[in-house]
């Protein structure tokens, strides 16, 4: 797993690439967080937001000093957020500018929590502000990416399955999530795992590995879906 680092103003937020499992690289500079310099940077997080098997960025701005806007520091108190598309695992395109009206909301924000609210498969944002009221920023990317939400349930680890970790296979291509407790700053996520699958049309292969040392695997797992993994049962349902 990679790492994400947000930083407080006049300085980049920081991307931290995991290799191999044996040390992190500093990757800001060449995967493009230059932009975010200016910022004052809270809550994050690493969702697929339109579906085709990367994972994407968003950071919640907001300085805490209102003083800032008297003075000439390049910053300001109130800032809009940021979103980034992962273009190939390669580099991340700040596109905040495209993002519709949501992305044009200056305030001083905090929390932000991912969850697709409207259950229509995309991951929606809620980003809490400070003195106001909550930002909720509903999803509506055009994409014909395929997704897969995963539930679990645990029996011999803890009911919610905190600690479990979920590989999809679709397409070829491995992609992985952990079930955490929390999220980012002072926020909780969806406890579903939500899996971008590109233009894959089945899940060859679903397993978790849960806590206890137990493990699931599910086969040929049809996507655009929502699948309830119990511990123990080797099955799946929508």
């Amino acid at each position: 797993m990679d790492i994400v680092v947000t930083n407080f103003s006049h300085d980049v937020n920081t991307v931290y690439r995991n290799v191999e499992g044996k040390y992190y690289v500093d990757e800001s500079a060449p995967i493009g967080m230059s932009v975010t310099n200016k910022q004052l940077s809270w809550g994050t997080g690493f969702y697929d937001f339109d579906n085709d098997g990367f994972l994407d960025l968003f950071i919640a701005n907001g300085h805490i000093y209102p003083e800032m806007d008297d003075y000439d520091f390049g910053t300001t108190y109130a800032q809009v957020n940021h979103i980034f598309l992962n273009e190939g695992g390669t580099r991340l395109v700040e596109l905040s500018e495209h993002a519709g009206p949501g992305f044009e909301v200056k305030r001083s924000s905090r929390g932000a929590a991912f969850a697709d609210y409207d259950d229509d498969g995309d991951v929606d944002i809620l980003v809490t502000e400070i003195d106001d009221t909550a930002t909720l920023l509903r999803n509506d990317s055009p994409s014909d990416g395929h997704f897969l939400k995963v539930a679990l349930v645990g029996t011999r680890s803890n009911r919610d399955g905190i600690g479990a970790r979920v590989t999809v296979t679709a397409g070829g291509q491995e992609r992985i999530r952990e079930k955490k407790g929390g999220g980012s700053f002072l926020c909780s996520q969806d406890p579903r795992l939500h899996f971008g699958l590109g233009d894959a049309t089945v899940a060859e292969r679903v397993e978790v590995r849960w806590p206890s040392g137990e493990r699931d695997v599910l086969t040929d797992v049809p996507v655009d879906r929502l699948i309830t993994i119990v511990e123990g049962e080797d099955s799946g349902g929508s």
